[in-house]
Protein backbone atom coordinates (compact mmCIF):
# COMPACT_ATOMS: atom_id res chain seq x y z
CA UNK A 1 0.00 0.00 0.00
CA UNK A 2 2.86 2.35 0.85
CA UNK A 3 4.48 1.56 -2.50
CA UNK A 4 1.24 2.35 -4.32
CA UNK A 5 1.17 5.79 -2.74
CA UNK A 6 4.80 6.36 -3.63
CA UNK A 7 4.00 5.48 -7.22
CA UNK A 8 1.00 7.85 -7.25
CA UNK A 9 3.13 10.70 -5.89
CA UNK A 10 5.91 9.98 -8.37
CA UNK A 11 3.59 10.08 -11.37
CA UNK A 12 1.86 13.18 -10.00
CA UNK A 13 5.04 15.25 -9.84
CA UNK A 14 7.46 13.80 -12.35
CA UNK A 15 6.09 15.77 -15.32
CA UNK A 16 7.02 19.07 -13.67
CA UNK A 17 10.20 17.96 -11.92
CA UNK A 18 11.59 15.42 -14.35
CA UNK A 19 12.22 11.72 -14.74
CA UNK A 20 14.85 11.43 -12.00
CA UNK A 21 12.34 12.72 -9.47
CA UNK A 22 13.49 10.83 -6.39
CA UNK A 23 16.98 12.31 -6.55
CA UNK A 24 15.73 15.87 -6.93
CA UNK A 25 17.16 17.87 -4.02
CA UNK A 26 14.91 20.20 -2.05
CA UNK A 27 15.81 22.58 0.75
CA UNK A 28 18.00 21.40 3.63
CA UNK A 29 19.55 18.79 1.32
CA UNK A 30 16.46 16.60 1.52
CA UNK A 31 15.55 14.57 -1.53
CA UNK A 32 12.10 14.64 -3.06
CA UNK A 33 11.83 10.95 -2.14
CA UNK A 34 12.28 11.77 1.55
CA UNK A 35 9.45 14.30 1.38
CA UNK A 36 7.25 11.95 -0.66
CA UNK A 37 7.80 9.20 1.91
CA UNK A 38 6.54 11.50 4.69
CA UNK A 39 3.54 12.48 2.56
CA UNK A 40 2.70 8.85 1.82
CA UNK A 41 2.89 7.84 5.48
CA UNK A 42 0.78 10.83 6.50
CA UNK A 43 -1.83 10.13 3.81
CA UNK A 44 -2.14 6.47 4.73
CA UNK A 45 -2.41 7.26 8.43
CA UNK A 46 -5.11 9.86 7.90
CA UNK A 47 -7.09 7.72 5.49
CA UNK A 48 -7.05 4.75 7.86
CA UNK A 49 -8.43 6.88 10.70
CA UNK A 50 -11.08 8.50 8.52
CA UNK A 51 -12.11 5.20 6.94
CA UNK A 52 -12.61 3.68 10.39
CA UNK A 53 -15.39 6.22 10.91
CA UNK A 54 -17.28 5.30 7.73
CA UNK A 55 -19.61 2.96 9.59
CA UNK A 56 -20.64 5.79 11.93
CA UNK A 57 -22.02 7.63 8.91
CA UNK A 58 -23.45 4.55 7.24
CA UNK A 59 -20.97 4.86 4.39
CA UNK A 60 -19.90 1.94 2.21
CA UNK A 61 -19.33 1.20 -1.46
CA UNK A 62 -21.79 -0.82 -3.45
CA UNK A 63 -20.84 -3.56 -5.88
CA UNK A 64 -21.32 -1.33 -8.92
CA UNK A 65 -19.26 1.45 -7.35
CA UNK A 66 -16.43 -0.93 -6.60
CA UNK A 67 -16.55 -2.21 -10.15
CA UNK A 68 -16.40 1.33 -11.54
CA UNK A 69 -13.30 2.01 -9.46
CA UNK A 70 -11.69 -1.22 -10.65
CA UNK A 71 -12.31 -0.23 -14.27
CA UNK A 72 -10.76 3.14 -13.62
CA UNK A 73 -7.62 1.74 -11.98
CA UNK A 74 -7.22 -0.76 -14.80
CA UNK A 75 -6.36 2.20 -17.04
CA UNK A 76 -3.83 3.40 -14.48
CA UNK A 77 -2.31 -0.05 -14.26
CA UNK A 78 -2.08 -0.39 -18.03
CA UNK A 79 -0.34 2.97 -18.35
CA UNK A 80 2.35 2.02 -15.81
CA UNK A 81 5.67 0.80 -17.16
CA UNK A 82 6.75 -2.77 -16.47
CA UNK A 83 9.63 -1.40 -14.43
CA UNK A 84 7.23 0.59 -12.21
CA UNK A 85 4.89 -2.39 -11.86
CA UNK A 86 7.74 -4.43 -10.47
CA UNK A 87 9.37 -1.72 -8.36
CA UNK A 88 6.11 -0.57 -6.74
CA UNK A 89 4.47 -4.04 -6.62
CA UNK A 90 1.54 -2.68 -8.60
CA UNK A 91 -1.50 -4.84 -9.18
CA UNK A 92 -5.05 -3.94 -10.10
CA UNK A 93 -6.11 -5.12 -6.64
CA UNK A 94 -3.55 -2.98 -4.80
CA UNK A 95 -4.50 0.09 -6.80
CA UNK A 96 -8.23 -0.59 -6.42
CA UNK A 97 -7.95 -0.95 -2.65
CA UNK A 98 -6.22 2.40 -2.36
CA UNK A 99 -8.71 4.21 -4.59
CA UNK A 100 -11.68 2.61 -2.82
CA UNK A 101 -10.38 3.73 0.55
CA UNK A 102 -9.86 7.23 -0.80
CA UNK A 103 -13.44 7.29 -2.07
CA UNK A 104 -14.77 6.19 1.31
CA UNK A 105 -12.64 8.78 3.12
CA UNK A 106 -13.91 11.52 0.82
CA UNK A 107 -17.49 10.55 1.57
CA UNK A 108 -16.79 10.57 5.31
CA UNK A 109 -15.28 14.04 4.94
CA UNK A 110 -18.36 15.27 3.05
CA UNK A 111 -20.65 13.78 5.66
CA UNK A 112 -18.63 15.36 8.47
CA UNK A 113 -18.83 18.86 6.97
CA UNK A 114 -22.47 18.50 5.96
CA UNK A 115 -23.67 20.67 8.84
CA UNK A 116 -21.58 23.68 7.82
CA UNK A 117 -23.78 26.64 6.90
CA UNK A 118 -23.15 27.52 3.26
CA UNK A 119 -25.81 30.25 3.12
CA UNK A 120 -23.58 33.32 2.96
CA UNK A 121 -25.08 36.42 1.41
CA UNK A 122 -23.30 38.10 -1.47
CA UNK A 123 -23.46 41.40 0.38
CA UNK A 124 -21.49 40.03 3.33
CA UNK A 125 -18.62 38.95 1.06
CA UNK A 126 -19.00 41.50 -1.73
CA UNK A 127 -15.70 42.44 -3.39
CA UNK A 128 -15.44 45.88 -4.98
CA UNK A 129 -12.72 47.27 -7.21
CA UNK A 130 -11.71 50.81 -6.26
CA UNK A 131 -9.17 53.52 -6.94
CA UNK A 132 -8.05 55.82 -4.16
CA UNK A 133 -5.96 58.87 -3.37
CA UNK A 134 -4.04 59.00 -0.08
CA UNK A 135 -2.64 62.09 1.65
CA UNK A 136 -0.40 60.99 4.51
CA UNK A 137 -0.21 64.44 6.12
CA UNK A 138 -3.95 64.48 6.75
CA UNK A 139 -4.27 67.80 4.92
CA UNK A 140 -8.02 67.91 4.27
CA UNK A 141 -7.86 71.05 2.09
CA UNK A 142 -5.25 69.46 -0.17
CA UNK A 143 -7.30 66.27 -0.41
CA UNK A 144 -10.45 68.25 -1.30
CA UNK A 145 -8.66 70.24 -4.01
CA UNK A 146 -7.35 67.05 -5.56
CA UNK A 147 -10.83 65.57 -5.34
CA UNK A 148 -12.26 68.52 -7.26
CA UNK A 149 -9.46 68.20 -9.81
CA UNK A 150 -10.36 64.55 -10.34
CA UNK A 151 -14.03 65.44 -10.77
CA UNK A 152 -13.23 68.04 -13.42
CA UNK A 153 -10.75 65.89 -15.31
CA UNK A 154 -12.94 62.80 -15.27
CA UNK A 155 -9.76 60.77 -14.80
CA UNK A 156 -9.51 59.89 -11.12
CA UNK A 157 -6.71 57.37 -11.58
CA UNK A 158 -4.34 59.82 -13.28
CA UNK A 159 -4.85 62.42 -10.55
CA UNK A 160 -4.37 59.78 -7.87
CA UNK A 161 -1.18 58.40 -9.40
CA UNK A 162 0.37 61.86 -9.69
CA UNK A 163 -0.48 62.96 -6.15
CA UNK A 164 -0.88 59.98 -3.85
CA UNK A 165 1.40 59.13 -0.94
CA UNK A 166 0.75 55.40 -1.29
CA UNK A 167 2.54 52.86 -3.45
CA UNK A 168 -0.61 51.94 -5.33
CA UNK A 169 -3.92 53.58 -6.17
CA UNK A 170 -6.01 50.51 -7.00
CA UNK A 171 -7.29 47.56 -5.02
CA UNK A 172 -10.01 45.00 -4.49
CA UNK A 173 -11.71 45.46 -1.15
CA UNK A 174 -14.17 43.56 1.02
CA UNK A 175 -15.62 43.91 4.50
CA UNK A 176 -12.68 42.05 6.03
CA UNK A 177 -10.23 44.83 5.15
CA UNK A 178 -8.28 45.92 8.24
CA UNK A 179 -9.09 49.65 7.87
CA UNK A 180 -12.77 49.45 8.81
CA UNK A 181 -13.66 53.08 8.06
CA UNK A 182 -11.97 52.88 4.67
CA UNK A 183 -13.78 49.63 3.81
CA UNK A 184 -17.18 50.92 4.90
CA UNK A 185 -16.78 54.07 2.82
CA UNK A 186 -15.55 52.16 -0.23
CA UNK A 187 -18.37 49.62 -0.06
CA UNK A 188 -21.01 52.30 0.36
CA UNK A 189 -20.20 53.66 -3.11
CA UNK A 190 -21.94 52.62 -6.29
CA UNK A 191 -20.07 52.10 -9.55
CA UNK A 192 -18.79 55.44 -10.85
CA UNK A 193 -19.24 57.27 -7.55
CA UNK A 194 -16.53 59.19 -5.70
CA UNK A 195 -16.40 59.65 -1.96
CA UNK A 196 -15.85 62.86 -0.07
CA UNK A 197 -12.62 63.29 1.87
CA UNK A 198 -12.31 60.48 4.42
CA UNK A 199 -10.15 61.32 7.43
CA UNK A 200 -8.64 58.48 9.45
CA UNK A 201 -5.87 58.15 11.99
CA UNK A 202 -3.39 57.48 9.20
CA UNK A 203 -4.29 60.36 6.86
CA UNK A 204 -6.89 61.41 4.29
CA UNK A 205 -8.44 59.40 1.48
CA UNK A 206 -10.61 60.00 -1.53
CA UNK A 207 -12.10 56.83 -3.01
CA UNK A 208 -13.53 56.15 -6.45
CA UNK A 209 -15.61 53.03 -7.10
CA UNK A 210 -14.73 51.30 -10.38
CA UNK A 211 -17.07 48.34 -9.85
CA UNK A 212 -19.21 47.96 -6.75
CA UNK A 213 -19.41 44.17 -7.18
CA UNK A 214 -16.78 42.07 -8.88
CA UNK A 215 -19.07 39.07 -9.18
CA UNK A 216 -16.44 36.42 -9.88
CA UNK A 217 -14.30 37.61 -6.96
CA UNK A 218 -17.34 37.77 -4.70
CA UNK A 219 -18.20 34.17 -5.58
CA UNK A 220 -14.57 33.16 -5.00
CA UNK A 221 -14.52 34.86 -1.60
CA UNK A 222 -17.71 33.06 -0.63
CA UNK A 223 -16.17 29.72 -1.58
CA UNK A 224 -13.02 30.54 0.41
CA UNK A 225 -15.05 31.28 3.54
CA UNK A 226 -17.14 28.14 3.16
CA UNK A 227 -14.06 26.00 2.51
CA UNK A 228 -12.29 27.42 5.54
CA UNK A 229 -15.32 26.73 7.75
CA UNK A 230 -15.49 23.19 6.42
CA UNK A 231 -11.78 22.60 7.03
CA UNK A 232 -12.10 23.92 10.57
CA UNK A 233 -15.05 21.64 11.34
CA UNK A 234 -13.31 18.60 9.88
CA UNK A 235 -9.93 19.29 11.48
CA UNK A 236 -11.59 19.64 14.87
CA UNK A 237 -13.41 16.34 14.41
CA UNK A 238 -10.35 14.58 12.98
CA UNK A 239 -8.25 15.62 15.97
CA UNK A 240 -10.73 13.85 18.25
CA UNK A 241 -10.72 10.76 16.05
CA UNK A 242 -6.92 10.64 15.94
CA UNK A 243 -6.73 10.54 19.74
CA UNK A 244 -8.43 7.13 19.62
CA UNK A 245 -5.62 5.52 17.66
CA UNK A 246 -1.99 4.66 18.17
CA UNK A 247 -0.37 4.55 14.74
CA UNK A 248 2.89 2.69 14.34
CA UNK A 249 4.89 2.70 11.11
CA UNK A 250 6.65 -0.40 9.90
CA UNK A 251 10.48 -0.24 10.09
CA UNK A 252 10.48 -1.61 6.54
CA UNK A 253 9.11 1.74 5.39
CA UNK A 254 11.18 3.94 7.66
Amino acid sequence: EYLVYMYILKTKYQNSIGGDIWNYTLSENRSFKDVAKEQAISLISELKIISCKAENYGISLGTDEKEDIRKYVETIYQSASEEDKQEYKLTIDSLANVYMENEIAERVYNACIGAVDTNISDEDVRQASIQYLYIASGDIDKAEKLRQKAVKSGDFLSVARQNTDSETCEMIIGRDYENVAFAETALSLHTGEMSGVLTTGTGCYVIYCVNENEESLTAQKKEEIISQSQRTVFETQYKLWAEEFNIQISPLIL
